[in-house]
Protein backbone atom coordinates (compact mmCIF):
# COMPACT_ATOMS: atom_id res chain seq x y z
CA UNK A 1 0.00 0.00 0.00
CA UNK A 2 1.63 3.49 -1.16
CA UNK A 3 1.86 6.14 1.64
CA UNK A 4 1.79 9.92 1.82
CA UNK A 5 3.93 12.03 0.70
CA UNK A 6 5.33 13.77 4.19
CA UNK A 7 5.52 17.06 4.25
CA UNK A 8 9.17 16.78 4.70
CA UNK A 9 9.66 14.30 1.30
CA UNK A 10 7.82 17.01 -0.08
CA UNK A 11 10.06 19.79 0.59
CA UNK A 12 12.92 17.82 0.65
CA UNK A 13 12.14 17.07 -3.62
CA UNK A 14 11.23 20.62 -3.93
CA UNK A 15 14.41 21.40 -2.31
CA UNK A 16 16.75 19.52 -4.05
CA UNK A 17 14.72 20.58 -7.47
CA UNK A 18 15.48 24.21 -6.83
CA UNK A 19 18.83 23.38 -5.57
CA UNK A 20 20.10 21.62 -9.08
CA UNK A 21 18.24 24.28 -11.21
CA UNK A 22 20.18 27.24 -9.05
CA UNK A 23 23.40 25.06 -9.79
CA UNK A 24 22.79 24.40 -13.33
CA UNK A 25 22.63 28.00 -13.81
CA UNK A 26 26.14 28.61 -12.46
CA UNK A 27 27.79 26.00 -13.83
CA UNK A 28 26.25 26.92 -17.29
CA UNK A 29 27.60 30.37 -16.64
CA UNK A 30 31.00 28.73 -16.22
CA UNK A 31 31.96 26.16 -18.64
CA UNK A 32 32.39 26.57 -22.19
CA UNK A 33 29.95 27.97 -24.45
CA UNK A 34 29.04 25.26 -27.02
CA UNK A 35 27.79 22.96 -23.66
CA UNK A 36 26.04 25.92 -22.50
CA UNK A 37 23.89 26.90 -24.92
CA UNK A 38 20.09 25.47 -24.64
CA UNK A 39 20.29 23.91 -27.72
CA UNK A 40 23.63 22.04 -27.24
CA UNK A 41 23.83 18.21 -27.81
CA UNK A 42 23.57 18.50 -23.92
CA UNK A 43 20.86 20.96 -23.21
CA UNK A 44 18.85 19.28 -25.23
CA UNK A 45 18.75 15.90 -24.17
CA UNK A 46 17.75 17.56 -20.69
CA UNK A 47 15.23 19.19 -22.67
CA UNK A 48 13.75 16.42 -24.04
CA UNK A 49 13.97 14.24 -20.70
CA UNK A 50 12.97 16.83 -18.36
CA UNK A 51 9.64 17.65 -20.92
CA UNK A 52 8.78 13.83 -20.77
CA UNK A 53 8.96 13.88 -17.50
CA UNK A 54 6.80 16.99 -16.72
CA UNK A 55 4.22 15.41 -18.79
CA UNK A 56 4.11 12.50 -17.35
CA UNK A 57 3.83 14.45 -13.87
CA UNK A 58 0.79 16.15 -15.82
CA UNK A 59 -0.58 12.71 -16.43
CA UNK A 60 -0.33 11.51 -13.20
CA UNK A 61 -2.64 14.48 -11.99
CA UNK A 62 -5.21 13.51 -14.56
CA UNK A 63 -4.93 9.52 -13.68
CA UNK A 64 -6.04 10.61 -10.19
CA UNK A 65 -9.56 11.24 -11.87
CA UNK A 66 -10.04 8.46 -13.82
CA UNK A 67 -10.05 6.08 -10.77
CA UNK A 68 -6.50 5.01 -10.32
CA UNK A 69 -4.92 5.10 -7.38
CA UNK A 70 -4.46 8.63 -5.71
CA UNK A 71 -1.60 8.31 -3.24
CA UNK A 72 0.49 6.33 -6.18
CA UNK A 73 -0.11 8.94 -8.28
CA UNK A 74 0.26 12.31 -6.68
CA UNK A 75 3.63 11.01 -5.37
CA UNK A 76 4.41 10.71 -9.10
CA UNK A 77 3.44 13.67 -9.97
CA UNK A 78 5.71 15.25 -7.48
CA UNK A 79 8.33 13.53 -8.15
CA UNK A 80 8.33 13.52 -11.69
CA UNK A 81 7.53 17.07 -11.86
CA UNK A 82 10.91 17.83 -9.42
CA UNK A 83 12.95 16.03 -11.76
CA UNK A 84 11.79 17.76 -14.81
CA UNK A 85 11.84 21.04 -13.38
CA UNK A 86 15.90 20.24 -12.77
CA UNK A 87 15.86 19.66 -16.69
CA UNK A 88 14.73 22.03 -18.34
CA UNK A 89 16.49 24.67 -16.03
CA UNK A 90 19.73 22.83 -17.44
CA UNK A 91 18.40 23.32 -20.72
CA UNK A 92 18.15 27.15 -20.54
CA UNK A 93 21.09 27.65 -19.70
CA UNK A 94 20.25 30.05 -17.22
CA UNK A 95 18.98 32.07 -19.72
CA UNK A 96 15.81 33.74 -18.10
CA UNK A 97 15.73 36.65 -20.94
CA UNK A 98 14.05 34.33 -23.66
CA UNK A 99 10.50 34.07 -24.25
CA UNK A 100 10.79 30.21 -23.35
CA UNK A 101 11.99 31.51 -19.91
CA UNK A 102 7.45 31.59 -19.14
CA UNK A 103 7.50 28.41 -19.04
CA UNK A 104 10.15 28.21 -16.15
CA UNK A 105 8.04 30.76 -14.21
CA UNK A 106 5.19 28.80 -14.80
CA UNK A 107 6.73 25.64 -13.09
CA UNK A 108 7.83 28.00 -9.92
CA UNK A 109 4.47 28.85 -9.31
CA UNK A 110 2.94 25.95 -9.73
CA UNK A 111 5.66 24.62 -6.85
CA UNK A 112 4.54 27.15 -5.33
CA UNK A 113 1.03 26.49 -5.00
CA UNK A 114 1.25 23.12 -4.63
CA UNK A 115 3.35 24.17 -1.56
CA UNK A 116 0.65 26.38 -0.38
CA UNK A 117 -2.25 23.83 -0.66
CA UNK A 118 0.10 21.47 1.41
CA UNK A 119 0.46 23.40 3.91
CA UNK A 120 -1.23 27.03 4.82
CA UNK A 121 -4.05 25.61 2.51
CA UNK A 122 -4.64 22.04 3.77
CA UNK A 123 -4.46 24.31 8.06
CA UNK A 124 -7.38 26.51 6.48
CA UNK A 125 -9.41 23.37 4.68
CA UNK A 126 -8.96 21.74 8.22
CA UNK A 127 -10.21 24.11 10.06
CA UNK A 128 -13.29 25.03 7.13
CA UNK A 129 -14.22 21.12 7.73
CA UNK A 130 -14.78 21.95 11.87
CA UNK A 131 -16.59 24.71 11.61
CA UNK A 132 -20.34 25.43 10.75
CA UNK A 133 -20.52 27.16 7.60
CA UNK A 134 -23.26 29.11 6.41
CA UNK A 135 -23.67 27.07 3.75
CA UNK A 136 -26.05 25.19 6.09
CA UNK A 137 -28.12 27.87 7.74
CA UNK A 138 -31.49 27.81 6.71
CA UNK A 139 -32.77 29.50 3.40
CA UNK A 140 -36.10 30.93 2.32
CA UNK A 141 -38.62 28.60 0.85
CA UNK A 142 -37.93 29.37 -2.84
CA UNK A 143 -34.21 28.23 -2.56
CA UNK A 144 -34.97 25.17 -0.59
CA UNK A 145 -37.32 24.03 -3.05
CA UNK A 146 -34.91 24.64 -6.07
CA UNK A 147 -32.12 23.15 -3.97
CA UNK A 148 -34.83 19.53 -3.42
CA UNK A 149 -35.24 20.03 -7.32
CA UNK A 150 -31.57 20.03 -7.85
CA UNK A 151 -30.74 17.08 -5.71
CA UNK A 152 -33.62 15.05 -6.97
CA UNK A 153 -32.64 15.70 -10.95
CA UNK A 154 -28.61 15.04 -9.73
CA UNK A 155 -29.76 12.29 -8.44
CA UNK A 156 -31.32 10.39 -11.13
CA UNK A 157 -28.65 11.46 -13.71
CA UNK A 158 -26.19 9.75 -11.77
CA UNK A 159 -28.33 6.48 -11.70
CA UNK A 160 -28.01 7.06 -15.58
CA UNK A 161 -24.34 7.67 -15.70
CA UNK A 162 -22.93 5.37 -12.59
CA UNK A 163 -26.19 3.21 -11.35
CA UNK A 164 -23.71 2.29 -8.60
CA UNK A 165 -22.38 5.58 -7.13
CA UNK A 166 -23.20 7.00 -3.94
CA UNK A 167 -23.73 10.76 -4.26
CA UNK A 168 -22.46 11.64 -1.26
CA UNK A 169 -19.10 11.05 -2.41
CA UNK A 170 -19.46 10.96 -6.05
CA UNK A 171 -17.31 13.10 -8.56
CA UNK A 172 -16.83 13.07 -12.10
CA UNK A 173 -14.30 11.65 -13.84
CA UNK A 174 -12.40 11.55 -17.01
CA UNK A 175 -13.73 8.05 -18.10
CA UNK A 176 -17.16 9.91 -17.46
CA UNK A 177 -16.63 12.75 -19.87
CA UNK A 178 -15.21 9.87 -22.42
CA UNK A 179 -17.90 7.80 -21.78
CA UNK A 180 -20.40 10.06 -21.82
CA UNK A 181 -20.15 13.72 -22.51
CA UNK A 182 -23.80 15.13 -22.50
CA UNK A 183 -24.58 13.35 -18.98
CA UNK A 184 -21.16 14.40 -17.35
CA UNK A 185 -22.03 17.78 -18.57
CA UNK A 186 -25.23 18.10 -17.54
CA UNK A 187 -24.57 16.50 -14.02
CA UNK A 188 -21.34 19.20 -13.68
CA UNK A 189 -23.85 21.88 -14.39
CA UNK A 190 -26.13 21.07 -11.82
CA UNK A 191 -23.37 20.04 -9.55
CA UNK A 192 -22.28 24.22 -10.32
CA UNK A 193 -25.58 25.74 -9.68
CA UNK A 194 -25.82 23.93 -6.69
CA UNK A 195 -22.61 25.23 -5.15
CA UNK A 196 -24.14 28.82 -6.42
CA UNK A 197 -27.21 28.20 -4.10
CA UNK A 198 -25.22 27.37 -1.58
CA UNK A 199 -22.70 29.83 -1.44
CA UNK A 200 -19.90 27.16 -1.20
CA UNK A 201 -17.07 29.69 -2.81
CA UNK A 202 -18.21 32.20 -0.78
CA UNK A 203 -17.78 30.39 2.29
CA UNK A 204 -14.30 30.46 2.46
CA UNK A 205 -11.46 32.54 1.21
CA UNK A 206 -10.94 33.24 -2.41
CA UNK A 207 -7.42 31.74 -2.24
CA UNK A 208 -9.31 28.58 -0.42
CA UNK A 209 -11.71 28.63 -2.84
CA UNK A 210 -10.28 29.25 -6.45
CA UNK A 211 -6.25 27.59 -5.97
CA UNK A 212 -6.54 24.42 -7.73
CA UNK A 213 -8.47 26.05 -10.57
CA UNK A 214 -5.71 28.51 -10.58
CA UNK A 215 -3.33 25.60 -10.73
CA UNK A 216 -4.89 23.59 -13.40
CA UNK A 217 -4.96 26.83 -15.96
CA UNK A 218 -0.94 27.27 -15.14
CA UNK A 219 -0.43 24.37 -15.87
CA UNK A 220 -2.76 24.24 -18.51
CA UNK A 221 -1.24 27.29 -20.04
CA UNK A 222 2.31 25.73 -19.42
CA UNK A 223 1.83 22.63 -21.57
CA UNK A 224 -0.03 24.39 -24.04
CA UNK A 225 3.28 26.85 -24.38
CA UNK A 226 5.44 23.86 -24.10
CA UNK A 227 4.06 22.13 -27.11
CA UNK A 228 4.84 25.82 -28.87
CA UNK A 229 7.97 25.71 -28.11
CA UNK A 230 8.50 22.28 -29.28
CA UNK A 231 7.08 22.79 -32.95
CA UNK A 232 8.88 26.12 -33.39
CA UNK A 233 12.28 24.85 -32.51
CA UNK A 234 11.71 21.68 -34.45
CA UNK A 235 10.11 22.71 -37.39
CA UNK A 236 10.45 26.07 -37.49
CA UNK A 237 13.70 26.84 -36.87
CA UNK A 238 15.03 29.58 -38.84
CA UNK A 239 12.47 31.68 -37.19
CA UNK A 240 14.05 30.86 -33.88
CA UNK A 241 17.15 31.49 -34.94
CA UNK A 242 16.28 34.74 -36.40
CA UNK A 243 19.62 35.01 -38.46
CA UNK A 244 22.01 33.10 -36.27
CA UNK A 245 23.08 29.55 -37.39
CA UNK A 246 20.74 26.53 -36.70
CA UNK A 247 22.90 24.89 -34.07
CA UNK A 248 20.19 22.54 -32.20
CA UNK A 249 18.46 19.37 -33.51
CA UNK A 250 15.49 19.97 -36.29
CA UNK A 251 13.51 18.58 -39.00
CA UNK A 252 13.20 21.72 -40.72
CA UNK A 253 14.42 25.21 -40.79
CA UNK A 254 10.88 27.04 -42.02
CA UNK A 255 10.41 31.00 -41.56
CA UNK A 256 7.06 32.69 -41.31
Amino acid sequence: MTQDLSNRKLFAGITISLCSALAVVVISRAISEPWARPGSALGQSAAIIGAGALLLSALSALLKRTGQPARQNFNRHIWLGCIGFALVSMHSGGNLTAPPALLLLALVSLMGLGIWARTIGAQRMAATFGSKSGALSAYEPARRERLQSLIADKSLLLKRIDPNANEAIFSLTLAHWLGSPAKAYGYHRLVREERVLLGTDHSVGMAQAYWRRVHRLIALAFVIGLFVHVVLVTFFAAYVAEGRVIYWWHLSAWDF
